[in-house]
């Protein structure tokens, strides 16, 4: 797990008092998180809702903030514009955040707004975490003054906290009163405890308010590839594509209906009578039988297929069919010994007419990491499935061909020699 990341910050201002507030977005990025921070400026006014944006924070005061987020789809406009409840100015700050955990799972978390009047606003102490994990944390505050926008006036951020001079914006006019500053700066933290931020520093003593923000990171775990209808079954480690399965089935299914209609054309006869031999229309029967009894089979395989599919989408909700998912390296660290990763997969003859081979992509961070195909039955090794690589980039490795006996149940192992690996994908392939 690793901390979220602050990918973009993009400024945006309404210089002159208005109601209509154009806040410039950043790139639109599928699966990342949207969170916008506002400082409203000298008028009291709250934000109007945005159907788009979940709230997280409306205060309507003088100088008062908002922040709201969304979790973005990748179909979001250049910009959005939120309407005040009455005429004001705002500075704004719009963050697209990568590795942040799915709102609807759990929302970006705020403290206490503090406030004050002095050159050192002092953002609160954040929300207290629910176990330790690897946080961002976002302190801002929003300030009356005013100042040119030239990234001089908010001279540096918390201890710890960047970038410095910290990411600040004004409504760009010297010498009045009117507000509409903002000021922000990040740090990524491991920690179980609620974060206090500390001070920034300006050069004008004024009113202020500030927050801080705690944004959870992912842990939702996908897939390298793009996955189509018929490879949904690969999200199980291990097992064999459950379509290719049914499929085999039809297919012996069909040929069995081939070989009966292929008997009839070829009855050697000019007439009926010779077809009506006993003998020639018992095998024409027993072969059309087989069919449809072997497509019939199918049918309730086809239908168990589903039921899996249904169970693994109920998984795997997190992921979208069809589109490109990115994944977490699965790491390997088992020093001199394997270890077993995924589901078993139950090795039925009458399905499989083919070769099988083990296939993992993988990659050793140091030393050597192994992977095998391992008999759970009989708690033994497949002979001739074990690969291995010293590559620190990953590599697709494919074992030499191995027998399977029917009735056994199989997994995948990974282990390491002398070092640290990891990997993406693992499973058997039929040729």
């Amino acid at each position: 797990m690793a901390s979220p990341v602050a990918q973009e910050a993009v400024e945006s201002s309404t210089n002159t008092a208005g109601t209509s507030h154009v806040v410039t977005l950043p790139t639109a990025t599928a699966g990342q998180l949207l969170l916008i921070i506002l400082d409203k400026g000298s008028t009291a006014a709250t934000i109007n809702a945005h159907g788009s944006l979940t709230v997280l924070l409306d205060e309507n005061l003088a100088n008062g903030l908002y922040i709201a987020y969304r979790w973005m789809d990748g179909t979001e406009p250049a910009s959005y514009t939120l309407t005040s409840s009455a005429s004001t100015r705002s500075a704004r700050i719009a963050y697209r955040i990568s590795g942040a955990e799915n709102p609807a799972t759990q929302a970006p978390q705020i403290g206490a707004t503090s406030s004050g009047s002095t050159a050192t606003p002092d953002p609160p102490v954040s929300a207290t975490p629910g176990s330790s994990k690897d946080y961002l944390f976002i302190a801002f505050y929003g300030a009356a003054g005013e100042e040119a926008d030239d990234d001089t006036w908010s001279d540096t951020p918390p201890t710890n906290y960047t970038p410095s001079p910290p990411r600040q914006k004004t409504c760009g006019t010297a010498g009045t009163n009117l507000g509409g500053m903002i000021a922000a700066a990040e740090r990524a933290l491991t920690t179980g405890s609620a974060e206090n931020p500390g001070t920034f520093a300006k050069d004008v003593s004024a009113a202020w308010r500030a927050q801080t923000i705690m944004i959870t990171p992912s842990s939702s775990v996908t897939f390298p590839k793009t996955l189509a209808a018929t490879e949904v079954s690969v999200l199980t480690l291990g097992r064999t594509n459950t379509f290719a399965r049914a499929l085999s089935v039809v297919e012996a299914g069909i040929l069995s209906l081939r070989r009966g209609l292929f008997s009839v054309l070829s009855v050697q006869s000019p007439g009926v009578a010779t077809l009506v031999k006993a003998n020639l229309i018992s095998k024409v029967l027993a072969a059309i039988t087989t069919g449809v009894a072997t497509i019939g089979r199918a049918l309730v395989f086809g239908k168990s297929v589903i039921a899996t599919l249904v169970a693994v989408a109920s998984v795997v909700s997190k992921f979208v069919i069809g589109k490109t998912l990115t994944v977490t390296e699965v790491s390997v660290v088992t020093l001199g010994r394997y270890r077993t990763f995924g589901s078993p997969f139950l090795f039925t003859e009458d399905n499989w007419s083919a070769t099988f081979y083990l296939e993992v992509h993988a990659r050793a961070t140091s030393g050597t990491l192994k992977a095998r195909l391992y008999n759970l039955t009989d708690s033994t090794p497949v002979a001739d499935s074990e690969v291995s690589t010293t590559s620190s980039t990953f590599v697709r490795l494919r074992s030499a061909a191995v027998s399977l006996v029917d009735g056994k149940e199989y997994a995948v192992q990974f282990g390491t020699v002398d070092g640290v690996g990891g990997f993406k994908a693992a499973r058997i392939i039929a040729v």
